[in-house]
């Protein structure tokens, strides 16, 4: 490792171009996770009817509960591909 690495975590600082592109990408990512989440809370408090009835899976509850855990791993990659430096 070299003395120097402080110029060297200088060369790597996000400049302002990239970090606000950063941020708009993860406040969209964030807007599409909160809206199936908010949906979700939404249902279970408005409508628990809805989340009792059964699918392939189980009944709505557990179908919803698995694509949010889906989603905020598709999110994340998305976040990881949109946002990686070049």
């Amino acid at each position: 490792m070299s003395h120097f690495h402080h110029l060297e975590d200088r060369e790597k600082a996000e400049t302002p171009e990239q970090s606000s592109r950063r941020f708009k990408v993860s406040s969209v990512l964030l807007a599409v996770f909160l809206l199936a989440y908010g949906g979700f809370m939404a249902v279970a408090v408005l409508r628990p009817d809805v989340l009792k009835q059964t699918t392939g899976v189980g009944n709505v509850a557990v179908a919803w509960g698995l694509g949010i855990i889906f989603l905020a791993f598709v999110v994340s990659l998305v976040y990881g591909l949109l946002t990686r430096k070049k």
